[in-house]
C-alpha cells in the first residue's frame, strides 16, 4: 500500500492500480526479472530457463526457447534483476501484477524497464523515509513473529561462555522498538534486551561495514543522537552506530574464525564477508522449514522412489556392459 501511494503520488501512475489484487504466491526467492521484456522466470544452476511468466501468462516452451535458449543469459547485465532476498519479494509480486494490468488495459503506456525501476525506487524510498517502519512500529505484533525460544537460546549461548553482539543496518529507534518487543521481560535476569549483548551496533550499512573504513560513533539511547567523542573501545551497556569490521576486531581482540556471524541476506551478510574476512558464517533460510516439513511427511515415498531409481539403473548398467562386450 505504501509503494502504491508513492507510485501514484510521485510517479504519476493511475489510481486504478490501487484496487488491483497483488497475490503474494507470485514471488519467491530465486526468481529473475527481465526488465526489457517484462518477464519473470526461474532458471536452474546451468542458466536453463524452466518456467517463465509475462504477467500472469505462462510462456509456452517454444516461446521460452526462442527467447532464452539461443544465447547465454548475462546475469551481470542491467537488463536482469535477481529476486534473491526477502526484500525483493514485493518487487516481483507488484511487477507481475502491473505488467499484466498494463498489457490488458493500457498497452504501451509504460515501458517494462521503467515500470520495474519505478517500483524499486518507491520501495527503496519506503525503507529510507521511515514510512514503512512507522507502520510496523505502530503494531509490532501484527508484523513480527515472536519466537518464545529466542530469549532462552541467547541465555544458553551466554551461559556456555559465548559473547554476543548485534549488528544491524536499522537505526537505533527502530532497533530498540523491535528488540524491546522480542526480548524485554522474557527472563528476570535480563530486564532489558541490551543485557543479552556485549556489543550493540546499529546503522551498520552492511555490506559497507565489511568493505569500508567507516568510523564508530556512540549513540545516546535516550535521544538517539550521536556523541562527538571518538570511539576507542567497544563496551557493554553502550550503543554504537556505523563502524567497520577491522576496527571491530582491533577493539574487541576477537577475530577470524572465533566469530560466528548469523545473517539472512546473501549479499549484505554472507558473500561480502566471506570474500574478504575469515569470520565463520551461518545463513538463515526460512524456505528450508517448509522443505524439511514436506520431506518428513513424504519420507516413505521418497525412500521408495530412491529404491526404484537404483533398481532402474542396474539394468541400464548391464545393457551398457553387454553393448560394450
Amino acid at each position: 500500500q505504501i509503494t502504491l501511494d508513492k507510485l501514484i503520488e510521485k510517479h504519476g501512475y493511475p489510481e486504478d492500480i490501487r484496487d488491483l489484487a497483488y497475490p503474494s504466491e507470485w514471488a519467491i526467492r530465486g526468481l529473475m526479472v527481465d526488465r526489457e521484456l517484462g518477464h519473470v522466470f526461474k532458471m536452474d544452476r546451468h542458466s536453463y530457463v524452466g518456467r517463465c511468466h509475462h504477467g500472469f501468462r505462462t510462456l509456452s516452451q517454444d516461446e521460452r526457447k526462442q527467447t532464452y535458449h539461443n544465447e547465454k543469459i548475462n546475469l551481470s547485465s542491467d537488463r536482469y534483476e535477481w529476486i534473491d532476498t526477502l526484500f525483493g519479494l514485493p518487487d516481483a509480486c507488484m511487477y507481475t501484477t502491473l505488467v499484466d494490468w498494463y498489457d490488458t488495459h493500457r498497452h504501451g503506456e509504460v515501458g517494462y524497464w521503467k515500470l520495474f525501476d519505478d517500483i524499486r525506487a518507491a520501495i527503496d524510498e519506503a525503507h529510507r523515509d521511515d514510512t514503512l517502519k512507522s507502520v510496523i512500529k505502530a503494531d509490532l505484533a501484527a508484523y513480527i513473529v515472536k519466537d518464545p525460544q529466542l530469549a532462552e537460546t541467547l541465555h544458553k549461548f551466554r551461559s556456555s561462555g559465548k559473547k554476543l553482539f548485534l549488528l544491524t543496518n536499522s537505526l537505533w529507534d527502530y532497533t530498540d522498538a523491535v528488540m524491546t518487543f522480542l526480548l524485554d521481560g522474557e527472563r528476570k535476569a535480563y530486564p532489558s534486551w541490551r543485557n543479552y549483548f556485549d556489543i550493540v551496533i546499529v546503522g551498520g550499512a552492511k555490506p559497507a561495514f565489511f568493505n569500508d573504513k567507516r568510523p564508530f560513533h556512540q549513540v545516546e539511547p535516550s535521544s538517539g543522537h550521536l556523541l562527538d567523542a571518538e570511539v576507542k573501545s567497544l563496551g557493554r551497556d553502550k550503543v554504537y552506530q556505523g563502524g567497520n569490521v577491522v576496527a571491530f576486531e582491533e577493539m574487541t581482540k576477537i577475530r577470524g574464525e572465533n566469530v560466528l556471524y548469523i545473517g539472512d541476506h546473501i549479499y549484505g551478510d554472507i558473500l561480502r564477508l566471506r570474500k574478504q574476512h575469515m569470520w565463520r558464517t551461518a545463513m538463515v533460510l526460512q524456505e528450508l522449514e517448509r522443505e524439511i516439513s514436506v520431506n518428513d511427511r513424504l519420507e516413505a515415498q521418497v525412500r521408495e522412489l530412491e529404491f526404484l531409481d537404483r533398481r532402474h539403473r542396474n539394468p541400464e548398467a548391464e545393457i551398457d556392459f553387454q553393448s560394450l562386450r
